[in-house]
Order: structure tokens, then sequence, then C-alpha cells
């Protein structure tokens, strides 16, 4: 069994109840047991990925990076860039 943790802003009818990064909760990825960590992150209100830094090396992430809350589809290119950002700080081989 697989404990996980999912952070996002919200999304009730397309709403969103807050907005920031993760940098003021950070230290919950190396304090809490949580084997995964699935996070929001398909717009600037997610903030950067420079939090992931604190997610230990046990520990798998599922990077939300495609939005349900526009009409609007990503770019490959956009992905693409994205991914190479995150994966600078916690390597692919850990993302689900």
């Amino acid at each position: 069994m697989t404990f996980g943790l999912h952070i996002c802003r919200g999304n009730n009818q397309s709403k969103f109840y807050a907005s920031g990064g993760y940098e003021p909760i950070a230290r919950v990825f190396g304090k809490s047991r949580f084997q995964r960590f699935l996070l929001e992150y398909d717009d600037e209100r997610s903030g950067d990925f420079e939090p992931l830094r604190e997610v230990p090396p046990d520990r798998e992430v599922v990077l939300g990076l495609v939005t349900t809350k526009k009409p609007r589809l990503e770019s490959v290119q956009e992905l693409r860039w994205r991914i190479d950002a995150a994966a600078k700080l916690v390597p692919l081989e850990r993302w689900r």
C-alpha cells in the first residue's frame, strides 16, 4: 500500500481557493511519512519547482502539469520545458 498526499489550490466549479508556491510548506515533504506527493503545478499560481528540493530521495512525486481549469491546452514545448525544470530537482525515475 502506498500513502500519498495530494495538495492543490481547489477547483470546485473552476474556482480556486488559494494561490502561492509550496515554499511555506516544503518542510512537510521531509517531515511526513507519505511515500508519494501529488502536487498541482498547472499554472503560475503554483510557484516554481524549488520546493521540490525538500522531497527526500526515497519519495515519489506526481506533478499535475496539465490544467483542467482553462480551455487552452498546454503546448508540447511548454510541458517539456516544465518537465526539464522539475527534473533538475527530482530525477524522472522518481516521478509517477
